[in-house]
């Protein structure tokens, strides 16, 4: 008894439905207009802006960000970013284990900070013993991502020994060496004072301070930090503490008004402001910042201190325009392979190649969906691997078609040709997929970056390759035949 070739059609129609539900988002995505898509993005490059607009134009940008969220993730190579190997300082860690903490908790540190910095999909790795690897897709601001990296994040509050700090206790002051006959108590230190230069931007080392080597405070009490803006309309890092370290402040403020309390970041005495009253939980870092710059500060506190410090060791900046120009270039390789096979199949094959057009486009269908359920990101590699697919598709058409044509000269009528030619071709196209396959297996478990890439969409399309080329182009063939009682096709 033949089996019924509409209800697998049906099957087949179903199925296709299914699969567009996750492909609509990245179907709606790419016909938005380029300000609409650069708009997904202002809650997190414009907070105050954001802040400043409708309730409704806050809740299309939300929407256009869960659209964006929601299709197909574009590589660095395509869309843009930033590519960052940052390298831990672990040489003082003694044990394998103490070395394996400290990368593990700076991954998750690195990791917290971007989540907040607000990249979409970025890629942060464990690379070898010391390094942690960062990929910013579409980051708009390669220097701030940069320097959000770059530190530690380590803030401590220290008491300030005025009387030593004088400059003529110094016999040279730029340098913070003081004089032979001046003592330095065992539990005091000295640190220099570093102040933005108002033309570069850059952090310049302007003259040392005497402090507490024991810290008051640091910002493992730090419950949370965000942007307040002066009565004199400035950009502040305000923070808040947690309970235990609320009241450790409040005792060293109160025990110490008058005196200067330095606020230290990563072992820069960044301001050392008077103590005018005794605070408690809450504080303020004011010292001439952007908005950006105290948003990343307050992030920075938020995130917590790395336990060693990260240091660029390799940073490649990857620009719109050029990302533009790869996918681009890209999708008209893609098109062109794809249209030039299409023709060809249509000019040789005639109708028969139309059936295996059909199944062509079901395969880049059924393919690019896949890839957006396993939220999979693109790259040019990525491309290189569908375009392949595409190859190997019509590959296995070809192979059907002529062994149908071969049944066909046996003598054999029109739907026993197809049925023959579908199942003798199955065994030739199942041990040249299967070889692939395992190859492609391989590469996307052992394969790092573009290999992965191209290994992964490599071995997807060639998995649903064998559902289209083989079991959907099986049924179009004989649904067309039962429908219209043909006798002949041309193949």
């Amino acid at each position: 008894m033949k089996k019924n070739p509409s209800i697998r059609l049906v099957f087949i129609v179903i199925l296709t439905l299914v699969f567009f539900i996750p492909l609509f988002p990245t179907v709606k995505w790419v016909s938005l207009k380029k300000a609409d898509k650069n708009r997904s993005e202002l809650k997190f490059q414009n907070r105050e802006l954001y802040n400043s607009l409708s309730p409704d134009e806050q809740k299309k940008i939300n929407e256009m960000k869960d659209l964006k969220d929601r299709s197909i993730n574009l590589g660095l190579d395509l869309q843009g970013g930033m590519h960052i190997v940052l390298t831990a300082d672990i040489k003082d860690l003694k044990t394998n284990e103490e070395k394996q903490d400290a990368i593990n908790r700076a991954l998750e540190i690195v990791r917290n900070r971007i989540d907040q910095f607000g990249v979409s999909e970025p890629s942060i790795m464990k690379q070898g013993e010391n390094r942690i690897v960062v990929e910013l897709p579409g980051v708009k601001d390669p220097r701030r991502a940069e320097n959000l990296l770059n530190v530690r994040g380590k803030l401590e509050f220290k008491i300030v020994d005025e009387e030593l700090s004088k400059q003529e206790n110094f016999k040279d002051f730029q340098n913070g060496i003081l004089k032979d006959n001046v003592v330095l108590p065992d539990d005091k230190e000295i640190l220099m004072v570093w102040k933005k230069n108002k033309d570069s931007n850059a952090l310049e080392k302007k003259y040392p301070v005497v402090l507490q080597k024991e810290a008051a405070l640091t910002g493992a009490y730090l419950k949370t930090a965000g942007v307040d803006i002066s009565q004199f309309g400035d950009a502040e890092v305000g923070f808040q503490l947690k309970s235990e370290g609320a009241e450790m402040f409040y005792n060293v403020t109160s025990a110490n008004v008058g005196k200067q309390l330095a606020i230290i970041l990563d072992g820069k005495v960044r301001w050392h402001p008077n103590i005018k009253d005794a605070l408690r939980d809450r504080g303020r870092i004011s010292g001439n910042f952007t908005v950006p710059e105290a948003k990343d500060l307050a992030l920075i506190l938020r995130a917590g201190a790395t336990p060693v410090e990260l240091h660029v060791m390799e940073k490649r900046v990857v620009g719109p325009s050029l990302g533009e120009d790869s996918i681009n270039a890209g999708i008209k390789a893609a098109i062109i392979g794809f249209m030039l096979v299409i023709l060809f199949m249509l000019i040789y094959y005639k109708f028969s190649g139309f059936i295996a057009n059909i199944t062509l486009f079901l395969n880049l269908f059924f393919l690019i969906s896949i890839l957006v359920l396993l939220k999979f990101t693109l790259t040019l590699p990525g491309l290189a691997g569908i375009i392949l697919t595409i190859g190997m598709a019509v590959d296995a058409n070809v192979l059907i078609f002529e062994r149908i044509k071969e049944e066909l000269r046996s003598g054999k009528s029109l739907r026993a040709s197809v049925d023959a030619g579908f199942e003798k071709a199955f065994r030739a196209i199942l041990d040249a997929n299967i070889t692939t396959l395992i190859t492609a297996f391989i590469l996307s478990q052992f394969g790092t970056g573009p290999i992965k890439g191209f290994a992964v969409t490599l071995f997807i399309g060639i998995s649903v390759n064998l559902f289209t080329g083989v079991y959907v182009s099986h049924n179009i063939f004989n649904y067309i035949i039962d429908k219209l009682n043909l006798k002949k096709i041309s193949i």
